[in-house]
């Protein structure tokens, strides 16, 4: 799980991904908002074989706009997601990604694979039977 370890910048995002965050609660008001304020964003993964925790962080123009922390294969925790909603997160290991569930106070789950793989890594996100993908390259 070393490879989730870096920094990724967003090259392609699918058309239906925000589709998808619309499923589970985003409005549309703040994923344009969100878009407009942060514009060029940078994903910051780090693992600990150790404790077995994963960290992540959402920097835009050198400013943390999200970050969260969670232990893989461990107990259910909480937290928020990038719109302050609160959630309930667990991750699993599977293979060489991890799979995330987040469940909101409504009772509707997002699920996201992280699929690190060397310099390339791919994020699914799916909703209410709804799927979104999103590619990212790690940073030199």
């Amino acid at each position: 799980m070393e490879n989730f370890n870096g920094v990724w910048k967003t090259v392609k995002v699918c058309d239906n991904y925000d589709n998808v965050l619309r499923e589970s609660g985003f409005t549309d008001e703040f994923l344009d908002g969100l878009k407009k304020r942060f514009g060029e964003s940078f994903l910051i993964g780090s693992y600990d074989a150790q404790t077995q925790k994963v960290d992540l962080k959402v920097d835009s123009n050198g400013e943390i706009i999200h970050q969260f922390s969670c232990v893989v294969d461990g107990e259910m925790c909480t937290g928020k997601l990038i719109n302050d909603l609160p959630v309930k997160r667990c991750m699993k290991k599977q293979n060489n990604s991890i799979h995330m569930v987040e469940i909101l106070d409504t009772g509707v789950e997002l699920h996201t694979d992280f699929m690190p793989n060397g310099d390339d890594f791919n994020i699914k996100v799916v909703c209410n039977g709804k799927e979104g993908f999103r590619e990212l390259k790690k940073m030199k």
